[in-house]
């Protein structure tokens, strides 16, 4: 599994296996404006980090995180890392096309309020705007569709939330489906590249686990028992071998993540940490293992830990006193 390790003035990208965590390799180290770590995601084919940082030299890092953070790519086998593009948002994290041919990374500008969505080709660094949302609220890239001719964003509206997709080939917007209530977040496309599952909040204010069509731009919701009433909930995230998503709860229940049958029967609750809860991050290729993040109360007030754990509940914690983010997964269970 690979995952960044923040450290005040640099970020280091470490590859661990399952086998021995606490024996990583280390992939490379990324200087870093102090206090501002990278966001990165992994290649389709596992073989490149994409990332974005804010490089020590800018003067203002707040006013700059929007838009002048440098994207990078560094392949896992070593070499030399290759910066492909400047005037990113160093919040999130390069999203990469299905094909692995290209990048899309975000600029947001205060002054308009508008953000500005880029497409970089990875081979020659050429870069092309994919498309601007003017008066974009909260708005978050989310992922290509399988075939790589739209491209998803999330964003807030009043009382509502807006998912979009975007014509890859001419920049035309549209939007897929309106989410009636409060905060919305947690947005995964499903491994069919067919839905989009999320978390938010109803009119009533409650929590609900909802899944949107991409094709229709209808939303069904779980309407499972397993989920407590009152309960503040996180994630969700599709499981890679079975018809499920898992979610996190706070607080009480146990603190354990539930996963979620599609068929809204048989759920169960992982066992949860002896103090907190824990918000699902991403299960292996084989669905044999977790990765969570363990809060110790709710509102959370100190950062996460991260710890891998079975199906049966057994967890290992990852770089232990060590503040870390999980990045993806290689391989089977990697």
């Amino acid at each position: 599994m690979l995952y960044s390790e923040f450290e005040s003035s640099q970020d280091t990208i470490r590859l661990a296996p399952i086998s021995n965590l606490q024996e990583p390799r280390t992939i490379t180290a990324i200087p870093h404006t102090p206090l501002w770590g990278i966001s990165a995601s992994l290649s389709p084919d596992g073989q490149q980090v994409a990332y974005v940082v804010l490089p020590p030299t800018v003067p203002d890092p707040e006013r700059a995180a929007n838009d002048q953070a440098e994207v990078w790519v560094q392949p896992l086998a070593g070499g030399e890392p290759r910066r492909l593009a400047q005037n990113a948002d160093v919040r999130v994290a390069p999203v990469w096309s299905p094909d692995g041919g290209a990048l899309v990374f975000q600029n947001l500008s205060q002054e308009s309020n508008s953000l500005t969505l880029f497409r970089v080709n990875v081979s020659d660094g050429s870069v092309s705007v994919l498309a601007t949302l003017d008066g974009a609220a909260a708005p978050l890239p989310l992922a290509f569709a399988p075939n790589g001719g739209r491209f998803y964003v999330a964003q807030s509206s009043e009382g509502a939330a807006d998912l979009l997709a975007i014509d890859t080939a001419d920049g035309s917007v549209r939007t897929v489906t309106r989410i009636a209530g409060g905060r919305a977040r947690g947005w995964r496309l499903s491994p069919d590249g067919l839905s989009m599952a999320l978390v938010h909040q109803n009119r009533d204010q409650e929590w609900e686990v909802a899944i949107a069509s991409l094709s229709g731009g209808s939303v069904s919701r779980l309407g499972s028992r397993a989920i407590p009433s009152g309960q503040v909930l996180f994630g969700p995230v599709w499981h890679s071998q079975q018809p499920l998503l898992s979610v996190g709860a706070a607080p009480g229940g146990g603190g354990g993540v539930l996963n979620l049958p599609l068929s809204d029967e048989g759920e169960e609750r992982l066992p949860g940490p002896a103090q907190g809860f824990d918000v699902p991050l991403a299960w292996s290729p084989n669905g044999d293992y977790l990765v969570v993040q363990q809060f110790s109360e709710y509102p959370p007030q100190r950062r996460p830990n991260l710890y891998l754990l079975t199906t049966s509940g057994e967890r290992q914690r990852l770089a232990e006193e060590s503040e870390v983010t999980f990045i993806g997964w290689l391989g089977s269970a990697e």
